[in-house]
């Protein structure tokens, strides 16, 4: 009976971890659908306002929704490409979706408005398809320390048998 209920808590423990992983996965994940909607923001402020790059850069992140995003308040002024580059390394993101979301510093400000609106739309889809492919890794992950967390179980029980 011991063996049993020590079975059960030692699989209990897995499955706890598994929840807990999965949701650090998809804490990770939402970084590049916030950096989408940031993009998305400034595409709309591009077309619809005639506001410099500058103030583009502060409307990104109206809300707190990502570590790291209050240095684009702080970029008023200087080479724009650098400091957006700088700010981007502070943000609390995977490597690619920083990466992708970088390339904005070298866009805006640097062409005619349809020109960079078209290249913001492929930023923006871009960090969307790696917000999918990120969930999509989460829950393959949920699936598979669910399944050994359960087949370890099972094996414990059969041993303490």
């Amino acid at each position: 009976m011991y063996r049993f209920i020590l079975c059960a808590i030692l699989c209990g423990s897995t499955l706890m971890a598994s929840a807990e992983l999965y949701r650090d996965k998809l804490r990770e994940a939402e970084s590049p659908k916030l950096l989408a909607d940031a993009v998305s923001r400034i595409s709309l402020r591009l077309r619809f306002s005639s506001d410099d790059v500058f103030s583009l850069a502060q409307s990104a992140f109206p809300e707190a929704g990502i570590s790291g995003a209050e240095a684009f308040l702080k970029i008023t002024s200087g080479d724009f490409s650098e400091r957006w580059k700088a700010a981007c390394g502070g943000l609390s993101a995977d490597a690619a979706s920083k990466r992708l979301f970088s390339e904005l510093g070298e866009i805006l400000g640097t062409s005619d408005t349809q020109s960079q609106a078209d290249r913001l739309g492929v930023i923006e889809a871009g960090l969307r398809d790696r917000h999918a492919y990120l969930v999509r890794k989460a829950e393959s992950t949920k699936r598979l320390y669910t399944a050994l967390g359960a087949l370890s179980g099972i094996g414990i029980a059969i041993m303490t048998v």
